[in-house]
């Protein structure tokens, strides 16, 4: 949307007694009438948009003392510039950070009499902002994820933005120079819901979240059953060993099951234990 302003209040000129003809010897009297008051919008911007800075100025002949800033809101006339957003200053109402409320009809008044009016629009600063996975949402231990930050912005010269990227509610990046987060190798510990949010001149728009699922892949699997099945097997061979060696001295198994895990081949002909690779054989 853009900026609307009615057209301004013209001086004119009247003529005193108001006959319609004049006649030679008549004295009349020739009057500049000009506007009591003129509103005037100043802005760098000939759009405005939410977090621009935009003032409104009253300016009366005489001064200004006296002449109120209003508006039209929900179809109520109601006195102006006193939230959170504006203030005056002598002739001059500024909104330092303008929002999407802020599109009213305005005018300055003191007791009968008003100024023009003047219609403001403040148009979005960001259409959408989105988060995007490539190659997607899923992937295997291992493999790089790239997460993309895109923000639809409708004010030309572009501004500066300002990108956060967070998981599971905790920041994972915060930069003004970058909407891109790499991760070469992704962990379990990257599995979570994303969201990327864009700031500029105090405006903030977030993306909708994202979950991101790393998937265990065949090469950790095959480790960690190779792990297993090593440790499985290395229990069971010197298992056998044991049992070997308790036959050999003629003793039960029950007689000879002092040993410490994991066993190594320290043994001795007098005694059925067994030690760890850093433990000392027993004299």
């Amino acid at each position: 949307m853009k900026l609307h302003v009615t057209e301004l209040p013209q001086t004119t000129l009247t003529l005193e007694p108001p006959f319609p003809e004049i006649f030679t010897g008549e004295t009349v009297t020739l009057r500049y009438v000009h506007p009591k008051a003129v509103l005037t919008l100043q802005s760098a911007w000939a759009q405005i948009f939410t977090g621009d800075t935009v003032t409104l100025r009253c300016e009366v002949e005489g001064g200004s003392a006296g002449w109120r800033f209003k508006q039209y809101r929900d179809g109520h006339e109601e006195a102006w510039c006193s939230d959170q957003y504006s203030r005056r200053d002598g002739d001059s109402c500024t909104i330092s950070y303008a929002q999407n409320s802020h599109s009213r009809v305005y005018w300055c008044e003191s007791g009968q009499e008003r100024s023009n009016a003047v219609t403001l629009s403040v148009s979005k600063l960001f259409s959408w902002v989105t988060l995007t996975a490539s190659p997607g949402a899923t992937v295997k231990e291992g493999e790089a994820l790239n997460l993309t930050c895109e923000a639809a912005v409708n004010k030309t010269p572009r501004p500066e933005l300002h990108y956060t990227i967070v998981r599971d509610g905790e920041p994972v990046t915060n930069s003004t120079d970058s909407a891109l987060y790499s991760i070469a190798s992704t962990e379990k510990s990257h599995t979570g819901s994303y969201t990327c949010a864009v700031e500029s001149q105090g405006v903030k728009k977030s993306s909708q979240e994202l979950h991101i699922e790393v998937q265990t892949s065949w090469h950790s699997a095959v480790a960690i059953g190779y792990r297993v099945s090593f440790t499985l097997i290395h229990f069971i061979v010197f298992t056998l060993l044991l049992l070997q060696y308790c036959r050999i001295q003629g003793e039960t198994p029950s007689q000879c099951t002092h040993f410490t895990w994991p066993v190594t081949a320290h043994m001795q002909a007098s005694s059925c234990d067994f030690y760890s690779v850093n433990s000392t054989p027993q004299s």
